[in-house]
Order: structure tokens, then sequence, then C-alpha cells
């Protein structure tokens, strides 16, 4: 089938800024100092870990709301190949964004149901104030009425179910949350089916349900055969700017252009039209359409644009699956930023997602993952990293930071999403997934989910040696405010050493380079970064933790 697949204070800033004497010092002392984690920087707020190997732990990632009504947005998490008990239905766990606990798990009912495949939350179809959650299901039986499923958050008791046309036909393989459709005040939600029938001919459709009532608002079929058309769906925000949000629909095996280009389209929320059709077409892009997400408004004109992954041939051919993702215009459909994996293997943009405004700069910004899989991975490619996550400015499309997997083959970055404020801090935070991950006692998979942050400190590798060049990169500040690269600590104890300072170019960036000399294999380092913020504030970065190998 188809479908199947930490802070310094001011006085102690100001004290430590450094004379141009001292400077040239710390500039030489930059070649030793200059290194990366094997773990993970930035900020890891929690990780939570699957019980099952090869359960899909982490291939599904997804926003819930406040499902336990604490005040704090939890997160979902699909394992469509968790068993209980004899059978595998699948299962889908709910995680606190408080503190990371395990709130419950709902499984599946009937075996091989793929449960879990898709969910999509931030409902209140019963206006309890617990946020409910939906759930596909495409691989239950026909009949059963339980392809696609919407839960209460404060029981779990099934609010609303629904079974697709046909045995064939997918139903549930895609789901997501759309936003107010039909401006009633209740949010609505999307379905796909991308093996749905039309007319006797299997092009694949999503349908729109209701928030208030779970009715049916409007169905839409693609217009070609075996286009994978549904698969995914996901809401775009307002794209034409008419006060109603609207739908984007993925095609990823579309051939229209060229074989298996791809093509991703957005739908009026309003009436169900074609607004925006984005093809595959240029030579071996592969795929455009394999994901697709709203990501708000980036060039700030009125319009919300959206994100669109492609895989860049089929995983399988290893020579050249970087991948590519675009940010598209929603008014014009021009491509506002481009972006290619860094390198073969890479499968670049197989999950990509709006994550609100990580830095609080005005800018909505976007994740994008890249699991470098192996031949043992879900994807059957031949990487053999531990994948990356991508994190970009809205503002600028620079990277802010790059996630990375801890071991080779732990399929990290294979889904990606904005995970609301879990720590209230009044920054958005983003979780990736990692479905072959140790994190637990075996290949279980795993979740984790990081910080927003006014400043990304990010170093250009993650287990360098003796002769490596590498570069710690600040993003990003004012262009033409100050800023400095602190050592905090070695080996486990405290310092304050001044590494560098200087003022953020008109890219938004700073960057300290070095070349790592021999002698200092294991030693551990924890750099941050601090500015003067655009209020005149001082602001920081979360701790870059550093590890010569």
């Amino acid at each position: 089938m188809i479908w199947n697949r930490d802070s310094i204070q001011h006085a102690y800033f100001k004290e430590r800024r450094a004379t141009p004497a001292i400077a040239g010092r710390l500039a030489t002392a930059l070649c030793w100092v200059v290194a990366t984690t094997t773990g993970f920087g930035q900020q890891l707020l929690f990780e939570a870990n699957g019980d099952t190997a090869f359960s899909g732990f982490g291939s599904v990632v997804a926003p819930a709301g406040d499902v336990d009504a604490d005040g704090y947005p939890d997160l979902l998490v699909g394992i469509p190949y968790e068993p209980k008990g004899s059978i595998v239905p699948g299962n889908v766990r709910v995680f606190s964004g408080k503190d990371g606990t395990r709130l419950y798990s709902k499984y599946g009912s009937i075996d091989g149901e793929w449960f879990g495949v898709a969910v999509a939350g931030g409902f209140d179809m019963n206006g309890d104030g617990y946020a409910d959650f939906l759930v596909g299901a495409p691989n239950a039986p026909f009949g059963s009425g339980l392809r696609a499923l919407l839960y209460s958050g404060q029981d779990r008791s099934i609010l609303w179910s629904a079974d697709g046309d046909d045995s064939q036909d997918g139903f549930g393989y895609s789901v997501g949350n759309c936003g107010d459709i039909n401006q009633d005040g209740a949010i609505d939600w999307v379905v796909g089916a991308p093996g749905a029938l039309n007319n006797g001919v299997r092009v694949g459709s999503f349908r729109i349900f209701s928030g208030l009532d779970g009715s049916v608002l409007y169905t839409v079929y693609g217009s070609e055969t075996n286009s994978s058309f549904g698969n995914p769906v996901a809401g775009a925000g307002d794209v034409d700017a008419d006060g109603s949000d609207d739908v984007i629909a993925g095609s990823p095996y579309s051939s229209i252009l060229r074989p298996q280009g791809g093509r991703a389209l957005v739908y009026s929320g309003q009436a169900g039209g074609l607004i925006l059709d984005k093809m595959g077409d240029v030579k071996d892009q592969l795929f455009l359409g394999w994901s697709v997400s709203a990501v708000g408004d980036l060039d700030l004109d009125g319009f919300d644009d959206i994100l669109v992954g492609s895989l860049q041939y089929d995983a399988d051919d290893c020579p050249s699956s970087e991948g590519f993702a675009w940010a598209f215009s929603g008014q014009t459909g021009a491509a506002l930023y481009q972006y290619q994996g860094d390198a073969a293997d890479d499968v670049f943009g197989i999950s990509v997602h709006g994550c609100g405004d990580v830095n609080r700069d005005g800018w909505p910004d976007f994740i994008i993952g890249a699991p470098q899989t192996s031949n043992t991975g879900s994807l059957g490619g031949c990487g053999g990293g531990p994948g990356y996550a991508r994190l970009y400015s809205g503002r600028t499309g620079i990277a802010l930071y790059t996630f990375t997997g801890i071991s080779s083959n732990d399929n990290f970055g294979i889904s990606v999403s904005d995970a609301g404020d879990v720590d209230l801090d009044g920054f958005p935070d983003v979780s990736v997934g990692a479905t072959l991950a140790t994190g637990g006692s075996g290949t279980f998979g795993s979740i984790y989910v990081f910080g927003g942050n006014d400043l990304f400190l990010n170093a250009s590798l993650r287990a360098p040696t003796s002769g490596d060049r590498l570069t710690l990169s600040t993003r990003e500040g004012p262009t033409g405010n100050l800023v400095a690269l602190f050592m905090v600590d070695v080996n486990g104890t405290p310092t304050s050493t001044l590494l560098g300072y200087g003022s953020f170019d008109s890219g938004l960036g700073f960057d300290v380079s070095g070349t790592v000399p021999p002698g200092f294999s294991s030693y551990v380092f924890t750099f941050k970064s601090f500015a003067i913020g655009a209020s005149g504030k001082i602001i920081d970065s979360a701790p870059e933790v550093v590890a010569i190998q």
C-alpha cells in the first residue's frame, strides 16, 4: 500500500570586558578550548523512553495541549507497533509537560491496527477544560468505526470516532489540528485517507470534521492515482488571509511534472478550494510533500506561510538522499527559504514543523529533521549516523541550533514538533523523536524536549579530536550589539574565562573559531554566550557542554 511507509550580572559582565591586548591573547587560547559534547547541547528539559524494542516510540510526536488541566502543555507520543499481551495494537502515551512524567497510555484494541501512527492534540470538544486528543488507527478493520478516534483528556473516553469509506482507503493514516475552519469557536480536525476512492479510482482524500459536534464539513479528493494524497495532512494557518484557517495536504508520489516528483497543496478552510499548489519540478527532487506544516507568517506580509519537506530520491537510493525542505510564501508560493541535508543519506526534510517564536524576536521559527537512517533503521536507508534536527530562525532563515542524536543509528529527527511552552518561561519549546535510541534498556526509542532561549550557542562539531577546526557560533542578537563568549566550567570545576567578544554582524551572528591541539583528550568544557539584547538588558544562551575526544 502506498501509505505504508544558565546568568552573569551586568556588573560582572562589564568588569570582564577585554582590552585589545587581552583579546589577542584570548584569541590564541581559542585554539584549544573550542570543542563540543557527545551528548545534548542547548537545554534538554526532559527525555522519555519507550518500553519495547522496535515499537516505533518516537516516530510520532505532537503537542497535546493541557490534557491534565494543570496549566502546563503536555505531549503526545504515538507508538504504532507497541504490543499489549499477545497482540500488537499500538499505543498512544501522554507525557506531562511540567516534569516529563507519564500521565497515561491509551492502547488500541485490535491486533495490527497501527493505533497511534498519527496523533494530534489541542482540542476540547466537550468543553470540560481538559485538552482532548485525536488518534489514527488506519489498519483497524473497516466497519469497526475505530480508524480515527477523539479521546477525552479527562477520562480517556471516546468522544468521537469514524471509519472512512472502504477497507483500503487508509483512513486515519494522517490526522491534524486544522484550527477553527468554519469560525464557530471550536477547533476542527482533519483526517487523511491516502487510498480513498473517487469514482472508482484510488486518488486519496482528506476530510474535515467539526470540532463542535464531529460532523463532516467537507471532503477533498486528490487528482492522481496512487499519489498518497492526504498523507500527510496538517493545518496550514491562514494562508489566503481571509480570516479562516486553511489546510495543507501532501501528495508525495505525485508524478504530474516528473515521476514521483511529489506535490503539496493548500486548500481554503472556508470552502475547500485549492489556493496554492507546489509541485516537485526540479531534477532529482523526489517526494516533495513527504512532510508538511504550518509555520506562521515568516515574511510578515499578512499571509501565513508553509513548510514542505522532500526526501529527494527514494530512501533506498543511498548515493544522493540528502533531502530538501522549503518555506514557501503563502501569498505568492515563492520559496522564502530553501535547505538541503548535509550529506548523502540524511533524508533531511522527512519531518518539518513550525515551532512558534522560540527566541522571542517577533518571528515564528521552525525545525527540520534528518534521521540519517541505517540499514537496520525503519526507513531502510544506508546512512548510520545518529541523526539531527535543525532549528531555524524565521527572521533570517539561519540555523539557530543543530540538535544531534547520541549514538549511531538513533534515527534522531525522524519526528519533530513544537512542544508548547512546557516550562512556562515564555519561550516555546521543541520536541524531537528517535525511534532507535537506547535511552531505555534497548532500542526502545526516545523523545526529547528542548527549551527555547534568547540566544543559541552552537558548536560546529559534536565529537572533535586533535586537529579539528571548530567554531562556536552565537545566534541571533541585534546587529551591532555587544556579545561575549565565556568558558564557565572545565571538567566540573566552575570558572569564568572570557574567550572572545565583539558585536553581532549583519547576519545576527558572532563566531569564534580555533583548532583543537593535542593533549586535551577527555577534557569537558562548558561554554555560554552573553549579549546586550534589543531592550538593553543582558541575555544569555543555554550552556553548551563540550568534550574533546
